[in-house]
């Protein structure tokens, strides 16, 4: 078995900056990690990466507390607002055959068993309100959050939990795990409406070959596609993820 991970990255239409941030890597274990930040508050693409690149020091069940603390920290000796790390934060990575997913915010998790079967769970806050890591070291907002905006909901279902939504993943039933931020749901064309999410992730995962940037090559075909037919994201774009192949170890690539 060998595993290989990729993303990609991209400004969405009506954005004048991007304020998603997403990278991956094989240090330590093969991971990917992305952040989105808030468009109404003031700095996030600052502090989306300050997320990413101390939760990719920090993989473990904890991740999204620890790395909160520190970049608080961070962020005061640069004499930033707090409300600069008010961002969503997907962490992946694999370990002991196991992807683990933390999801603090929301985002997308798409996967791809053995079989081709596609199946994906929609993160989506009531009120479009995600719940952001700033909120737990900042009493105040936390308060006022809990108070009007405490229901969370994951496909229709409530989900009372304020502490991040944790999954874990086989390697030995999965071929392809994807993680994305909501912008894979603002396909949008100015004659049709919103393209459904469930489309997108059809034709997201219809890799021609899965190797080296498989993501990369794939998102840029299929906007390219989309936009030929009047469509285009309108929110930042940011989709990363692993391929796992369970053939024979082949040079170079991860066990």
């Amino acid at each position: 078995m060998y595993i290989t991970t990729d993303s990609f990255l991209r400004i969405g239409k009506t954005h004048s900056i991007c304020e998603d941030y997403i990278i991956h890597g094989y240090e330590k274990s093969p991971h990917v990690i992305l952040a989105d930040g808030c468009s109404s508050s003031s700095n996030t693409d600052i502090g989306a990466r300050t997320l990413v690149h101390i939760a990719k020091q920090n993989l473990a069940p904890d991740v999204g507390e620890k790395t909160i603390l520190i970049a608080d920290i961070i962020h005061k000796l640069l004499h930033l607002n707090k409300t600069t790390l008010d961002a969503t934060l997907i962490v992946s990575y694999v370990k002991d055959k196991i992807i683990h997913i933390h999801a603090y915010g929301d985002g997308v998790i798409i996967l791809v068993d053995k079989f081709n079967n596609v199946t994906f769970n929609e993160i989506i806050y009531n009120n479009n309100a995600p719940y952001y890591l700033t909120y737990t070291i900042d009493k105040v907002r936390n308060e006022l959050y809990v108070k009007q905006l405490n229901k969370k909901f994951i496909n229709g279902t409530e989900y009372p939990k304020l502490s991040g939504i944790h999954y874990n993943f086989s390697t030995e039933v999965y071929k392809t795990v994807l993680i994305s931020s909501d912008g894979i749901s603002s396909f949008l064309s100015n004659e049709k409406g919103i393209l459904e999410t469930t489309n997108v992730v059809n034709e997201l995962v219809n890799f021609k070959n899965t190797t080296g940037r498989f993501i990369q090559r794939r998102c840029i075909k299929m906007i390219k596609d989309y936009e030929k037919n009047g469509y285009f994201h309108f929110d930042d774009l940011s989709i990363g993820g692993f391929y796992i192949n369970h053939d024979n170890l082949r040079e170079g690539e991860i066990e």
